[in-house]
Order: C-alpha cells, then structure tokens, then sequence
C-alpha cells in the first residue's frame, strides 16, 4: 500500500563537547543509530534500523524511493523525528527531521524535481544524493572541498541543478550562486579584490568552474571574462551542423558577490563601473 507515515527514531552518541553539538553543519556526525518507521495505507508497520552516517544516508534514500517514485506528482509524506536518549539530543533529532523532509521537497514535484542534486555537509565531508532511472535515488561522497569543486565541474548532458542543504557551506558563495543558476545560461560570479580574485562560473547545464587568482582591477577582470565568453558562442556556432537555439548567441550574465550585515553571500547582477548597456542583466 501508500506510505502514509514516516517516523525516525534515533540514538546519538554522547554530546559532551558544547561547541560541537552547536554547530549544526556537524550535528550529523553525531548520528548512531536511525530506526524508520514506514505505516501504509494497508496498515502494515515497516521497521529498518541504519547505522551512522552511510546509514543516515541510505535511511534519506530508502525514504524517497518510497513516498515520491510511487505518487508521481503528489506532495511526499512528511517526516517526524525523534529521539529517547537524552534531553540534549532532541536539537539533533529536529535536525534530521529537518533533513529529512528539505530532501524530500527538493526532489519533490513543488520543489527542483528529480533531476536536482542534493549537496549536504555530513562530519568532515559532503554528499550527494541523487535519482537516476536505472537504480532510483543513491548517495555518493565528496571527501573534501578540492574533490568538491572537481566533482561540480563535471560535465552535465542535461540541466542538473544543485540545491545546497540550509546548513552546509554557508560561510562560502555556493549557496548563493546555485540559487540563481538557470538553465541555458553561461552565468559568471566573481569577488575581486586587493589581494585576491575569485570567479565561478556556472555554464547552460548547471556545471561550475571555479578560479583563483592574485588581486587584480575589478574593470580589467570583467572585461577580461566578458571578450573571452562573447566570443565563445560564435566559435560554437560556426562549427555546429544545426542553427543554434534562441539566446544562444547572448553574451554570459555577470554578479559581483557581496556580503550582506549578516555574512551571507548575494549576488549583485552588474558590476558598479561598466556602462548598463554593455551587461546582460538576468537575475
């Protein structure tokens, strides 16, 4: 029968240590055990106990696979968590419950869809989770932030958007940059300064290209990027068998990164010193 509830119960190892158990990034680490509690419309109560993170992540995949691939279209069942070790630990049980159902509305038909990747900080490294045909929804790590950035730029045969959980990354620009990606778009965000100069740029399928470099003018870096990708098009076109596809042929869409009062990322959609009429302005 249909999935009609889902409940979480969790055990946690001990929390001793303050500042870790406040940093919510790192809360999933702390994870041990996780019993799900699946109840049909056929009044069966299904039982599966995973353990630690690689269970936590196999937990969220087994929970998709049930509530969304049967009820294509339909809003999956929410999740609730919870927890009977200790009072302390009920932080981390809203945690995964939190988790739980932001994976589910990501994939889910009023959020990105299955064709999204789901990026999550688990302990010391990050995760995927994604859908393919052939197998249904699985997980697959990204160790460290270098093998990160190498795995975001991987060619893409088709717009596959990244939706960043709420608590991972949040001290760099990612968050912020997927956000504003679109489909069929070569979208350039960058930060430049005195000593040193960041550009990511994200092209029409939804890959990112991530750049380093010793401080230079605002101006010239922009400019610089701007004469490169205009060209780029046109190199295209004219070694492409078929007409290419309307606003194939417009220049890259730039955003200067800025900090807000709070320390988050936003993306300003034209730098400050060039003329309006030279920028492609989307947003």
């Amino acid at each position: 029968g249909a999935v009609t509830a889902v409940a979480l119960a969790s055990r946690f190892w001990g929390l001793g240590c303050p500042k870790i158990f406040h940093e919510v990034a790192t809360l999933l680490f702390l994870v041990a055990d996780i019993e799900q509690l699946t109840h049909t419309s056929c009044g069966e109560t299904l039982v599966q106990r995973f353990r630690g993170i690689d269970g936590l992540l196999e937990a969220l995949c087994h929970y998709l696979q049930m509530t969304l691939l049967p009820r294509p279209g339909k809003h999956p069942v929410k999740a609730r968590a919870f927890d009977f070790a200790s009072a302390r630990s009920g932080t981390i049980a809203q945690r995964v419950e939190q988790l739980f159902n932001d994976v589910a509305h990501c994939f889910g038909p009023r959020g990105t869809g299955l064709e999204a990747r789901y990026l999550l900080q688990a302990g010391d490294g990050y995760h995927f989770l994604h859908h393919r045909e052939s197998n249904g929804f699985s997980a697959y790590p990204a160790p460290d932030w270098q093998e990160l950035l190498e795995i975001l730029s991987l060619p893409n045969d088709e717009f596959r958007p990244v939706v960043i959980d709420r608590h991972t990354l949040t001290d760099t620009p990612l968050p912020e940059i997927f956000r504003q990606n679109q489909p069929g778009l070569i979208q350039i965000f960058y930060t430049a300064a005195r000593e040193q100069s960041h550009i990511y740029v994200l092209d029409e399928q939804g890959a990112l290209f991530y750049q380093h470099l010793q401080g230079t003018n605002e101006h010239y870096l922009v400019a610089q990027q701007q004469r490169f990708f205009n060209g780029l098009p046109y190199l295209r076109n004219l070694l492409a068998d078929t007409p290419p596809e309307p606003g194939f042929l417009d220049g890259p869409s730039f955003y200067r990164l800025e900090r807000d009062p709070q320390g988050r990322f936003t993306a300003a959609s034209a730098p400050p010193n060039c003329p309006p009429s030279t920028w492609n302005s989307r947003r």
